[in-house]
């Protein structure tokens, strides 16, 4: 047994409590930070644990800096360290184990000891919470080898990177739980900053009118028949958050400060600590490349279509290496890709996973885009984060986008067969563009998100929905 590991673990265990304190308060202590619609589902799974009445027992919560993870472990830290016995609760972070040179099976070892019986004789439950866990390798099989063990470890590890846990997760089959966490929604916006709680499944009422009718004439009398619960659910929303929402609202640390160059400064720190770090390990890059990430998605951040075959000039990267810079952003989810559709030869788009990324590079680099075409970007950022978080990453649908001139933002495609053209726009957006990839993608109907009243196109194809709707998914 490793005399070190079992130094670091003690350690962990006296140390627990101030380590995370900064992640669950305001360093005045003014602010406590609000719980999140993960930490809920997390707190039940866990709760049934404690009471023997679930085999969930090994949650994985992938996610980018900043979206909140280690605050989520240590407000279950706190509101469950009463429940267990003492020693029996561990926090540790393999970013500081790494460092140490010690892996999570050194850990494993050394915890097992200072419990003073072996994981199969436990009586008492113990939960384990480890932070950044794709630093070590081996982390799933340490802890494929732990759940196999005992059925009275409850464990939950976090990593910055949704693409650096998902080689393990098929090795690990059904034992785990995946808890992704993406930059916060509107309706979870509002739940922490206003204390406003969603509408018992409305969300989703929504999203099936809107997506799974049979056509655009039925979704529209039905989502006219929903406008009266809109309005009154809108009624306890403050609508001048929509602007600081899409300005800074998509990551929750930003919701306990009123100084927005602070949140833009730590914003380009999580920035560098995605570049330096998670782009370090996906990517085998040559310094000079690694240099031209930050110019890349500055670049990005403008609004501009990228064609790889020309840009690679603008940053003096070969068009192969280019394309896998973009690729490791898009896996290490900075960036969503939207492909042409029907078009390889033409340009793919770059859109922002958290709107406040694109903002803040702008606003740190003093590039001043006009407010209204900003808007129109970012409104693009959040509609591909909502379409990514709903139908892309459960692998219910794809995105693809229309290249031609005047084309239209976004096709979704779903797995049930229908396909959908999606316009979304700052102000009052004509059906023009959709109409024209309507007729070219041959799909079911179009939407148009726009700030005028719900209303229908002549042809009965295209819906124009308001924001109201939109925010509310």
């Amino acid at each position: 047994m490793s005399r070190i590991a079992i130094e670091f673990v003690q350690s962990q265990l006296f140390r627990a409590e101030g380590r995370l304190k900064p992640y669950l308060q305001s360093i005045e202590g003014r602010h406590v930070y609000p719980k999140r619609f993960a930490f809920f589902r997390v707190d039940g799974l866990l709760k049934k644990f404690i009471s023997s009445r679930a085999e969930e027992r090994w949650v994985v919560m992938p996610g980018i800096s900043g979206v909140g993870k280690t605050t989520i472990l240590a407000q279950l830290y706190r509101d469950f360290k009463a429940r267990f016995q003492a020693n029996n609760i561990l926090f540790v972070s393999l970013d500081e184990a790494a460092l140490s040179g010690i892996s999570l099976k050194d850990i494993i070892d050394a915890y097992e000891s200072i419990l003073g019986v072996s994981y199969e004789e436990l009586k008492q439950p113990v939960m384990i919470l480890i932070d950044e866990a794709h630093r070590d390798p081996k982390w799933s099989s340490a802890l494929k080898v732990l759940w196999g063990r005992s059925k009275k470890v409850f464990t939950i590890c976090t990593g910055s990177s949704a693409v650096l846990l998902a080689p393990h997760l098929e090795d690990v089959g059904r034992r785990i739980t995946v808890e992704k966490l993406y930059p916060l929604s509107f309706l979870e916006y509002e739940m922490i900053k206003r204390k406003q709680y969603p509408e018992a499944k409305l969300k989703q009422k929504i999203k099936e009118l809107i997506y799974t009718s049979s056509d655009a004439a039925s979704a529209f009398l039905e989502l006219k028949k929903l406008q009266p619960e809109i309005n009154k659910k809108w009624a306890s929303y403050n609508r001048a958050d929509i602007a600081e929402y899409l300005n800074i609202g998509t990551v929750p640390f930003a919701l306990q400060s009123s100084d927005e160059a602070s949140v833009f400064l730590a914003i380009d720190r999580i920035i560098d600590k995605l570049i330096q770090k998670d782009i370090l390990e996906l990517g085998d890059f040559k310094v000079d490349t690694h240099k031209q990430i930050k110019p890349l998605l500055l670049y990005l951040a403008q609004g501009n279509l990228l064609s790889v075959s020309k840009a690679g000039s603008l940053f003096n990267l070969t068009k192969n290496t280019l394309q896998d810079v973009l690729d490791v952003l898009v896996k290490a989810e900075i960036l969503i890709k939207v492909p042409p559709f029907k078009a390889e030869n033409k340009a793919s788009k770059y859109l922002f996973m958290c709107p406040a990324l694109r903002n803040a590079l702008l606003d740190i680099s003093g590039l001043k885009a006009t407010q209204e075409t900003r808007r129109g970007d970012v409104l693009e950022d959040a509609m591909a984060l909502h379409l990514y978080r709903e139908f892309v990453a459960p692998g219910y649908g794809k995105i693809t986008h229309d290249p031609a001139q005047g084309g239209a933002d976004f096709i979704l495609d779903l797995r049930i067969g229908k396909r959908i053209v999606i316009e979304i726009g700052a102000s009052d957006k004509r059906v023009t563009q959709a109409q024209q990839t309507l007729e070219k993608a041959k799909a079911d109907y179009g939407i148009v998100y726009n700030t005028d009243p719900l209303a229908m196109s002549e042809n009965s194809k295209i819906i124009k929905i308001p924001h109201d709707f939109f925010f509310l998914m």
